[in-house]
C-alpha cells in the first residue's frame, strides 16, 4: 500500500512543518489552544466567505484562493491537534465511530477502515 504509507508520512512531515512554524515554547498551553482555536475559527470564517459570495453573489469560486484558504484551516487545524497531543488518527476513528453509530447502513466499510486506523494507532 504505497499510497497509504506515502500518504502517512506526508501527514506526519506536515504536523513537524506546522510545528516548526510557530514558536510557542514561552506561551502556556491555554495560550497555545488559544492561537489554535482561534485561528481556526478566523480562516472558517474566510472559507465560509468564499461560499457566501458564490452562493449568494453567484460570483465563481476562486479556487485558487479558497484552497488557500483551506490550507490556512488545516494549518491551524493541525496546530490545535499538535498543541492537545491528538493524532488525525485518532480524530477520524472516533469520527468514523460516531457515523456508523448514527448511519450503519451508509458505512458498510466502516470495520476496514477502522483496522487502518488500530494498524496507524497501535503504530505509533
Amino acid at each position: 500500500m504505497k499510497t497509504r504509507e506515502t500518504f502517512l508520512d506526508f501527514g506526519k512531515a506536515y504536523e513537524e512543518f506546522v510545528k516548526v512554524g510557530v514558536k510557542l515554547d514561552n506561551d502556556t498551553y491555554r495560550e497555545r489552544v488559544l492561537l489554535a482555536a482561534t485561528g481556526l475559527g478566523g480562516e472558517t470564517g474566510e472559507v465560509i466567505d468564499h461560499i457566501k459570495k458564490l452562493c449568494w453573489h453567484n460570483k465563481p469560486l476562486d479556487r485558487e484562493a479558497f484552497i488557500l484558504e483551506l490550507g490556512d484551516l488545516l494549518w491551524y487545524f493541525t496546530l490545535l491537534l499538535s498543541v492537545t497531543n491528538v493524532t488525525y488518527t485518532e480524530v477520524m476513528a472516533r469520527n468514523i465511530e460516531k457515523l456508523v453509530a448514527r448511519y450503519p447502513e451508509k458505512h458498510p466499510n466502516a470495520p476496514e477502515l477502522l483496522a487502518l486506523a488500530q494498524a496507524e494507532l497501535d503504530r505509533a
